[in-house]
């Protein structure tokens, strides 16, 4: 028993000594705390404006019925490429051409009767003005003109009117693009307004977002974006190619429409969401030091903690510039190369830190 009684003194004595020893370090240590060593670095910093969309087509075209009418054939398939003018399907109207024959035969027939008309007029007024027809004669002449002009006119309306009605059975391409989808079949029976097909311009794809009153200053026409495909983990540059005049007012807050157009990219597609970033500040190789290394004394001025020659833990003023969130820029207060600390939070209100007399609190 009393081996164990002085062995167990021993353990007892080394374990107070260990005690005592750390005690001692952690009251008399320079720092009186423990911090993070981070170095000022060199280097650019950039903040955005961030704004959210979906990327959409430039150019599109809807095709939608203007009638009542049976699709009489498709000259395309979805996927095909079209380029401005070239047919994409055609209406059926069995009564078309006879219609255009009918009218074009009438506008011919009116203006030879007009054209006779004019002559007749003419040699008329000759005759009148010798003295060898009336009057009444001449004025005869005059008003079967006019009617013939008349009539030529409107037989010349119609044919126009005809040959439109022609025309509109031909469904022509109205921009370069690839047809995404065709709603339609040959021979299906179509009332107005029915969707035919849409014809998608995938070379031009932007995304519209909207633009608090407060930024516009950055997004103006012409400022270059970055976007973020989400779902592509990929980054495509844009530029903001149109700023609405007018603004959209919700909830008191006005916002303007704006226009980024975006890179050519074979992986974009139509619907997908994206993240559009524009530079809002730019500061080119600056002294930068973490944000979380910069706290603010009670006047709210900023500084950074460092060692004096003493290893001794001090606060030093500085000035600080821009930040994106994760670094600061300091225009003042530090040099590239130099340990800023940062102070561990759990030992915050450590009182073993050197303050200049003009951040303490009066």
């Amino acid at each position: 028993m009393k081996k164990l009684n002085k062995k167990g003194l021993i353990i007892l004595s080394v374990t107070a000594v260990v005690i005592i020893g750390i005690g001692l370090f952690l009251l008399l240590r320079p720092d009186g705390g423990s911090y993070q060593e981070e170095t000022a670095k060199t280097q650019d910093i950039v903040t955005y404006y961030s704004y959210e969309g979906n990327i959409e087509a430039k150019e599109a075209q809807n095709v939608y019925a203007n009638s009542v009418t049976s699709i009489k054939k498709l000259y395309v398939e979805e996927g095909d490429h079209v380029s401005k003018g070239d047919l994409l399907y055609e209406i059926d109207d069995n009564n078309i051409a006879s219609k255009l024959t009918q009218a074009q035969a009438s506008a011919q027939s009116a203006e030879i009767s007009y054209q006779d008309s004019k002559k007749s007029l003419s040699r008329t007024k000759e005759l009148y003005d010798q003295g060898a027809v009336s009057l009444q004669e001449y004025e005869k002449a005059v008003s079967n003109f006019e009617i013939c002009q008349s009539q030529w006119i409107q037989a010349k309306a119609n044919y126009d009117s005809v040959l439109q009605e022609e025309h509109d059975t031909r469904i022509l391409a109205e921009i370069d693009g690839v047809v995404s989808e065709i709603y339609a079949e040959e021979n299906d029976t179509v009332i107005s307004g029915t969707k035919i097909m849409d014809v998608v311009n995938y070379d031009q794809l932007q995304v519209k977002i909207k633009v608090d009153e407060f930024d516009l200053d950055s997004v103006s026409e012409g400022r270059d974006a970055v976007v973020m495909v989400t779902a592509l983990n990929k980054e495509v540059r844009g530029a903001v190619a149109k700023v609405s005049n007018q603004a959209e007012v919700n909830n008191g807050v006005s916002y303007f429409n704006a226009e980024i157009d975006l890179e050519q990219s074979t992986d974009l597609k139509v619907g997908l969401s994206v993240e559009v970033r524009i530079i809002s500040q730019k500061a080119d190789s600056v002294v930068a030091v973490p944000l979380k290394a910069i706290s603010f004394d009670s006047e709210n001025q900023p500084y950074i903690l460092s060692r004096d020659a003493d290893q001794k833990v001090t606060a030093k003023k500085v000035t600080v510039g821009i930040n994106d969130g994760t670094v600061a820029e300091i225009k003042e207060g530090v040099s590239p190369g130099e340990t800023v600390l940062i102070q561990n939070k759990s030992d915050e209100s450590d009182s073993g830190i050197t303050v200049p007399p003009r951040m303490r609190a009066n």
